[in-house]
């Protein structure tokens, strides 16, 4: 609750505390460069650089008081360009069937633009292997595990469809079959962004679809443990504005923090993260944002810090036709 404290700053995010655990959030302009322009397509804002962000905040919190990605070594383990031209990674799990827990495989959510429709989902060895696992989705934006079902997600777009795809034996090759799909018009396009479960085993999966008329909606769906999806959220954006949900995080809850369910994305061109304290049943605006009146901003990941309980939002300022910068908020 209460105010969200700003973080800015070029790939490297400092976030200094004190015993007290008051946070002195210092903020470090971006370097500000024009986006080239592109189509005028909402529905596919993401781009590389928006996720490397996204992977190098999550990757990194909780490490340190002071988090600086400067002083981590980055390796590569798989020559991506080599093995599969044209693809790019969009998600990230670790291995929850992995053998050995200490040192686990993971499965990267990615797609392809190579016309020969290689698979959609990439798993990796702990000694980096690769195996090609095809989810019959066009892109995967989000991957996901319940545990309590002990089922494996894949959540992304087939076409212009919201596709929910799962696997209860590993992810293996044949072993994916279809558990949602949502559209509001089946001539527009719909798209699963994000996924995550809550410790009832409830899964909630985030995204945008578009209607026959009319602008975007903010969309949140809701698989209940032994249920049927249902949405919990449609937001529809204002007339000439966006609205897209693109990451969800479940917060077990600490301190004063109780336990929460959050989505993040942006909301009538604005950056906007929703709560809700009761399993979807209810969401609030616990944080709203833009820079300027005719600049939009837009919340791209969520993540918490199992360390010290903070929870951590990055995204960016801009568009595609204006300059834009790093963006990350927390809770002050």
């Amino acid at each position: 609750d209460g105010m969200w404290c700003n973080i800015t700053g070029n790939i490297s995010i400092f976030v200094k505390t004190t015993p007290s655990s008051a946070m002195d959030c210092q903020r470090h302009d971006a370097d500000l460069a024009p986006r080239p322009k592109q189509q005028h397509d909402y529905a596919n804002m993401k781009t590389n650089a928006h996720r490397l962000l996204s992977v190098l905040a999550t990757a990194l919190l909780g490490a340190a008081a002071v988090l600086n990605t400067q002083a981590q070594t980055w390796q590569t383990i798989l020559p991506i360009p080599e093995f599969a031209p044209g693809w790019s990674g969009h998600a990230l799990l670790f291995d929850p069937f992995s053998a050995n827990p200490a040192n686990p495989g993971v499965f990267v959510g990615c797609w392809s633009d190579d016309p020969l429709g290689v698979g959609s989902i990439l798993h990796l060895s702990p000694d980096g292997t690769p195996m090609v696992m095809d989810t019959d989705l066009d892109r995967v934006y989000g991957l996901g595990y319940n545990p309590a079902a002990g089922t494996l997600y894949a959540v992304g777009n087939r076409g212009l469809t919201w596709k929910v795809r799962k696997s209860s034996v590993g992810g293996g090759p044949n072993t994916w079959t279809e558990d949602d799909t949502f559209f509001l018009s089946a001539k527009t396009e719909a798209s699963a962004r994000a996924i995550t479960t809550d410790s009832l085993g409830n899964v909630y999966v985030c995204g945008v679809a578009l209607p026959a008329r009319g602008n975007s909606h903010w969309i949140v769906r809701k698989l209940p443990l032994g249920g049927s999806w249902t949405s919990v959220v449609d937001l529809a954006g204002k007339s000439g504005a966006v609205s897209v949900a693109r990451g969800m995080c479940f917060y077990p809850g600490r301190g004063a923090l109780p336990p929460a369910l959050f989505a993040v994305g942006m909301l009538d061109s604005k950056w906007t993260v929703l709560r809700s304290q009761n399993q979807g049943a209810n969401w609030q605006v616990v944080d709203g944002w833009s820079p300027s009146k005719n600049l939009a901003a837009t919340a791209d990941e969520i993540a918490y810090d199992s360390y010290s309980g903070n929870l951590y939002v990055v995204g960016f300022r801009g568009d595609f036709t204006t300059p834009a910068g790093w963006v990350a908020h927390r809770p002050a």
